[in-house]
């Protein structure tokens, strides 16, 4: 819920760049897609190739020359997670420079530690990639402490740490007025 009401929130932001927002949210139990890194890819990609037309053009140009090369996808290919990654890691720097982009990424530990893990070091290493006075990409990922995952430059909100005493305090009300309250025994 929270992750949806920032996106929410930042879509309705202004940039001096136009924004670019994409999002995908992890379910563990959902199909393959919904809780793999490839779902990730596609989708961001999906969303972000839409709004970029000049990387759409790109992109088309790979997979036209993949069906040449290897016939009809879905039959004779696939797309692999590293491809996109690659196709993504390639196009945010030079799309920054024109575009604020702005990607949310819910549930990651829907998708196992070790693949959290390692989107992490991969989206850090995309940020490191960009200049600091330019850095137009922004990323916020919503997890469980398990695993516990952060950029290294980046801010950490513990929901229940900051919501812990007023969490208390309605529980304790709701004790009180339920001992107090002698029909409900």
């Amino acid at each position: 819920m929270l992750l949806k009401f920032a996106f929410g929130q930042g879509k309705q932001r202004g940039s001096p760049k136009k924004l670019i927002t994409a999002s995908f949210f992890f379910h563990g139990r959902g199909a393959p897609l919904q809780r793999e890194a490839l779902g990730l890819f596609r989708s961001l990609l999906h969303q972000i190739l839409d709004q970029i037309p000049h990387l759409l053009s790109d992109f088309s140009s790979i997979f036209k020359k993949r069906c040449e090369t290897e016939g009809e996808p879905g039959k004779k290919w696939e797309w692999h997670v590293t491809e996109l990654r690659n196709f993504l890691g390639n196009s945010i720097p030079r799309a920054s420079k024109a575009y604020s982009i702005r990607i949310y990424v819910d549930a990651l530990d829907e998708c196992g530690e070790e693949v959290a893990r390692d989107l992490v070091a991969y989206f850090q290493r995309l940020t490191s990639k960009l200049p600091l006075t330019e850095t137009t990409l922004s990323i916020c990922f919503s997890c469980r402490h398990f695993p516990i995952v952060a950029l290294a430059h980046g801010l950490t909100i513990s929901v229940e740490n900051e919501n812990h005493r007023d969490i208390a305090t309605y529980v304790q009300g709701e004790l009180k007025r339920g001992i107090s309250d002698k029909s409900k025994v």
